[in-house]
């Protein structure tokens, strides 16, 4: 991830500034294998602060790449493959523009959310699917987990304990490679503290491979 020195129309660059996103996703195999279709949210979501100028995404091997919005603005790219083959490369180099100085981000424009989150009625609805356990299983682990983690009413605003948390997984969760077939679970994941990704799996360029949301914590806690 790097910043470019680029000069651009679209706006003042003292009001804004590039950044570069490559994203590297490579898989080899000792004999070819078929591929089913995948899922792919490279794609940054653009909004009033942040704007794609511009995408590549290289597949390999060959594939028909579609693309379409889910229900959340996301903009997904399926890929068909048409071919088997020893190798899996996904390759995203994109290039976004923010519109205000890395020197000076804005103030934010609303004041910070206190412990626990109050959510309005619009977005409630969308919410219970992120408040509700896909693994009902895997609860109580998940649950011995967060009362290792520091109590969030001792943080000053909700911004402030998300942000010590993702600190936390960033030092604690590591990446591990292995050959066996299947994928770790989420009860794998906190009790091991490590994520083995596998193919297959969805790539998303915006979710951490490991995130707990404020409001899952609030359902927890």
């Amino acid at each position: 991830m790097q910043n470019l020195d680029l000069q651009m129309n679209a706006a003042p660059q003292n009001d804004s500034h590039l950044l570069r996103i490559v994203h590297r996703t490579h898989y080899h195999y000792s004999k070819p294998v078929t591929f089913e279709m995948h899922r792919l949210v490279v794609r940054p979501r653009e909004g009033h602060d942040l704007r794609v100028e511009q995408l590549n995404l290289s597949i390999t091997p060959a594939a028909d790449v579609t693309w379409a919005w889910d229900i959340f603005g996301n903009s997904i790219a399926y890929a068909h493959f048409r071919e088997s083959g020893t190798e899996l490369k996904f390759d995203v180099d994109v290039v976004v523009r923010r519109f205000f100085s890395p020197n000076a981000p804005p103030n934010k424009p609303h004041s910070l959310s206190p412990y626990p989150l109050e959510y309005d009625l619009l977005e409630q609805a969308i919410l219970k699917g992120y408040m509700t356990p896909v693994f009902a299983e895997e609860t109580s682990a998940l649950h011995e987990w967060i009362k290792t983690l520091p109590n969030p009413m001792e943080f000053s605003n909700t911004e402030a304990f998300v942000l010590h948390l993702a600190e936390i997984i960033h030092q604690k969760i590591r990446y591990e490679r292995r050959e066996q077939k299947g994928a770790d679970t989420g009860n794998d994941l906190v009790t091991g503290q490590r994520f083995v990704p596998r193919p297959g799996d969805a790539i998303d360029g915006n979710a951490a491979p490991f995130w707990v949301s404020p409001h899952a914590l609030r359902a927890a806690i």
